[in-house]
């Protein structure tokens, strides 16, 4: 691996914590049985959110990050928050 690899993927934790904040407020605003109306308006940064979380860990240690992790990473807390990103997880 080059020696720029885990200096780049220190950079991008403090990314991956700020996603926090906003899958916690998408989560508490949003009705569980009403994710259908409005995925439209996250899927793809959130989908991008799941490919970096995914690539640092496959850049870290070789393997794929599992589901738990990727929510973990991106702030689920909740069982519905998991949910929540887990289902965009496996779009």
């Amino acid at each position: 691996m080059p020696s720029v690899v885990p200096a780049l993927l220190e950079t991008i934790r403090p990314v991956f914590r700020s996603c926090h904040e906003t899958t916690t407020t998408l989560a508490g605003i949003i009705p569980q049985d009403e994710v259908w109306k409005w995925k439209e308006l996250w899927t793809a940064p959130l989908r991008a959110a799941v490919f970096s979380v995914v690539m640092a860990c496959f850049l870290t240690d070789g393997t794929l990050a599992p589901l738990g992790a990727v929510a973990e990473q991106l702030g689920s807390t909740s069982a519905f928050s998991w949910n929540f990103v887990v289902m965009y997880a496996q779009i």
